[in-house]
């Protein structure tokens, strides 16, 4: 692109916002002379509306996946939100959006949605509810109140006796920048999220020469990571994907590897085993870089040859040792992984065995490689997320059952447990107990298969409706900050929990005001936007009237040029807490496994976002059946037919479905997608029959009705990849 076509965008842009103050293509000719990373501008901006009329746009982000892309929301003279598309300042998404972030507008119109307080009146999961107005429900979760000649504890008095039973379930449907701030007020430490990996580096794949990707589908689950991985393999980069299942990634990929599910440790020792064997490890690096001795490694891992990993993986002992031999051949090279090694009982020692075969190559704090993630700095804490070391613990279910750590509230913020947790019906009975669970918040945008068994349902507005702010993971590596604005009115009484965390603040006084001496969450983020390094002095910002209604105009505010922190100090490989060093940790089922016994998995597709797309009609239309994926090997051994009617039975319970007969997935495994299968949550997520809009028939079933809540005991993560099932032929 030359500075003519740059400057032309730019303009274009300033026409699109209709600005009247300086011109973004002024903004964005700085950065290019300030030597700012620019190609982010060359994505497709939409500037007709189909319908012929006057739109404007407006910045904001994305909040349906941890991607938090930027996007434009665009409105009409009434104020409705027509359309959503990718902001192209945006150093991540560079202008695109998929499908998921294009179907918000659904989630803000929702016509399923929960738009006042609700206060139950008749038992848990009944469904009889009283609408209350705010007063009413503040006072209920600041004061308590009385159930049964029974005193329920509020807030105020938990906070000053027990502040640890008040216990708080975050989810992606969250907007999490304020959270932290408030149960660091608060003083609780019960704070759990859903999170997919336990693995810390971000991996600059758009300078690696070669990708190892084990358990991770970023093809179909984030979309900045997904350009970047396109992109590598169009110019000739090895990218291998090892999964059970050919996922779209794999599909993509150079090479595509169906291992057998938690064994993928095994194959990584044995590779960094031929690496050490054949001399092909960076001594430098190991001994300058690391807190174990080159002999150390290379006597722990003669015990992980390619023939012993065959015999466990399944895959051929010459594959492991050529691809090591090339893999550690073409660096800088890198290993992505995510759920589909975290869910098992050996997650946490798998990524462990992930960052021995990337250290042995000198891939960690280097360019091409795994490096600490990089991100933008606001001027104030709006930097820090919520997370005492419990994000991984994605299943509650194992802590609501602890008689000690159960709390006396608990809230579920942008969480669906019920749905979510394994065993679903332990959770929904767990969730019923009012013994056990005193009292019960749900915090939510629709009455969820969670909620609907909550005391009190709180409506939070939509990420479209609210104020947040962010400092994304920088997938090049440039550090930002965005904005998330409102793009259209809250709906009814719907309100950011962000805010209503100011008013919980307030009504409980002393500490938790000081820590939050503003009236609510813009005030917070205009104030640290004017104290925010490198905004609250670039001249640009200042034309717009602040370093806030800057970023109210562009969404984006790029903070100094690429930068690609090197890792100080010495990588832990050989551990104090943990296992001394990376090993191989058989799944404990699977030792017992018996022949007719398969492996279930779940995976994610790429229109949905767990419960929070779970009632957008136009992602329900593409995706609303889940069929069991089963290899045509394994199902005419079981007289399985393709469309016809299963049982898969485990442990815990069993479910009914239709199989898919594929070749794309392993022999040993059988593969159900886990969007499907709602029970609550709109028209749209449970298939309704009611509306004549619905043509499509059913949705699909739930896999987590089968799965134990079994967790990692290194990491408390859930090991949804473990359960062994058994197989029937319904017809």
């Amino acid at each position: 692109m030359d500075r003519r076509d740059f400057i032309k965008i730019g303009a274009t842009l300033a026409a699109l916002f209709g600005l009247s103050k300086p011109s973004i293509a002024s903004h964005l000719e700085k950065k290019i002379i300030t030597n700012t990373k620019t190609e982010f501008i060359n994505a497709s901006f939409n500037l007709k509306s189909e319908v012929g009329i006057q739109l404007s746009a407006i910045p904001s982000t994305c909040q349906l996946c941890d991607s938090y892309c930027g996007i434009i929301g665009y409105v009409d003279s009434s104020g409705k939100l027509v359309k959503i598309e990718g902001n192209p300042l945006s150093p991540n998404n560079k202008g695109t959006l998929c499908s998921k972030g294009q179907a918000g507008l659904e989630i803000a119109y929702n016509p399923d949605r929960i738009t006042q307080p609700l206060k139950r009146i008749g038992k848990r999961g009944e469904g009889k509810w009283k609408t209350i107005s705010w007063d009413e429900a503040m006072d209920l979760i600041i004061n308590g109140f009385q159930r049964n000649d029974k005193n329920i504890t509020g807030l105020k008095t938990i906070k000053d006796t027990l502040p640890d039973s008040f216990m708080i379930h975050y989810g992606k449907g969250s907007d999490p920048f304020l959270l932290n701030k408030f149960v660091s007020a608060f003083g609780t430490k019960s704070v759990y999220g859903s999170n997919c990996q336990t693995a810390t580096h971000l991996k600059d794949v758009s300078n690696s020469k070669f990708i190892l990707i084990f358990g991770s589908n970023p093809l179909e689950t984030n979309l900045a990571l997904s350009q970047r991985l396109i992109k590598a393999v169009s110019s000739g980069v090895k990218i291998v994907t090892f999964d059970p299942r050919f996922s779209n990634t794999a599909s993509r990929s150079t090479e595509w590897i169906p291992i057998r599910p938690g064994t993928d440790s095994a194959v990584m020792l044995a590779m960094a085993h031929v690496i050490m064997e054949l001399g092909l490890y960076n001594a430098e690096f190991i001994t300058n870089k690391t807190n174990i001795s080159i002999d150390e490694i290379k006597t722990h891992l003669k015990q992980y040859p390619p023939k012993w990993a065959e015999k466990i993986s399944g895959i051929p002992f010459n594959k492991i040792w050529d691809l090591a031999a090339e893999f550690a051949a073409n660096t800088p090279c890198t290993i992505i992984t995510n759920r589909g090694i975290s869910a098992h009982y050996n997650g946490a020692m798998t990524e462990r065995c992930a960052y021995l075969l990337e250290a042995i190559t000198g891939s960690i704090g280097k360019q091409g490689g795994s490096l600490l993630p990089i991100l933008g700095k606001w001027g104030t804490d709006l930097n820090t997320f919520p997370c005492d070391n419990n994000a991984g613990a994605r299943c509650t279910a194992p802590l609501l059952k602890d008689s000690i750590k159960r709390p006396l509230v608990y809230l579920s913020y942008g969480a669906n447990p019920a749905y979510s947790n394994g065993n679903c019906r332990e959770t929904i009975e767990l969730l019923k107990d009012e013994e056990s669970i005193p009292f019960y918040i749900s915090v939510d945008i629709n009455m969820s298969e969670s909620a609907q068994l909550a005391d009190l349902i709180l409506p939070d507005a939509s990420y479209l409706e609210r104020y947040s702010a962010f400092s994304p993971l920088s997938y090049d590596f440039i550090p930002f900050i965005q904005i998330c604005q409102p793009v259209i009115k809250p709906i009814g009484e719907t309100r950011s929990f962000s805010d209503v965390m100011i008013a919980i603040a307030g009504h409980i006084g002393g500490d938790m005001v000081k820590a939050f001496p503003f009236k609510d969450t813009s005030q917070y983020i205009m104030e640290s936007s004017g104290l925010t390094e490198g905004l609250k002095d670039d001249p640009y910002a200042k034309e717009y009237g602040s370093a806030f209604d800057y970023l109210k105009h562009t969404g984006i505010y790029i903070q100094g040029s690429s930068v690609r922190p090197l890792k100080s100090g010495r990588i832990e490989i050989r551990s104090k807490g943990l296992p001394i060093l990376p090993e191989y940790l058989p799944i404990p089922q699977h030792l017992s496994k018996k022949d007719d016994e398969l492996v279930l998995i779940s995976y994610k597709i790429n229109v949905h976002s767990n419960s929070l797309t779970a009632n957008c009609k136009s992602l329900c239309e593409i995706a609303h059946g889940n069929p069991a994926w089963i290899n045509p090997k394994t199902a005419s051994i079981k007289g399985i037919k393709n469309g016809g009617r299963i049982k898969i039975k485990s442990a815990v319970f069993e479910i009914e479905t239709f199989a898919l007969l594929t070749n794309d997935v392993h022999p040993e495994v059988i593969a159900i997608s886990h969007h499907g299968g709602h029970w609550a949550g709109g028209r749209y997520s449970i298939s309704s029959k009611q509306d004549k809009e619905i043509w499509w028939k059913g949705n699909g079933v739930h896999p987590n009705w089968i799965i134990s809540n079994n967790v990692d005991p290194m990491s408390g993560f859930w090991c949804g990849n473990d359960t062994l099932v058994t197989v029937e032929v319904i017809f």
